[in-house]
């Protein structure tokens, strides 16, 4: 069994979505990144287990990575922040994974 917000002690296996997926070249813009989650086929992460990635070399705001969340949130199993080796779980649809 996994909490939220504590990372697991087995390696699952994860899905990493990268935020540099929804950037403008490497850089942050509001406009080009609201479109880009418009643009993606979020039904693909159907029952997935997937890791939130930052982008290496971008700044993003806090409610950037919130708002591809909100986006994964219907269709997702589980969601985590970070590596797709180790993430920090923050939804679960069930407590056991």
């Amino acid at each position: 069994m996994i909490e939220i917000g504590k990372k697991p002690t087995k390696p699952a296996e994860f899905l990493e979505l990268s935020m540099g997926k929804f950037l403008t070249g490497k850089k942050f813009e509001e406009a080009g990144f609201l479109n880009a989650l418009e643009q993606e086929k979020w039904s693909d992460y159907l029952g997935k287990k997937v890791a939130i990635r930052a982008h290496h070399i971008a700044i993003l705001p806090p409610w950037a990575f919130m708002m591809v969340m909100a986006k994964l949130y219907p269709y997702c199993a589980v969601i985590g922040y970070g590596d797709s080796h180790n993430p920090i779980v923050v939804y679960s649809e069930t407590k056991d994974l």
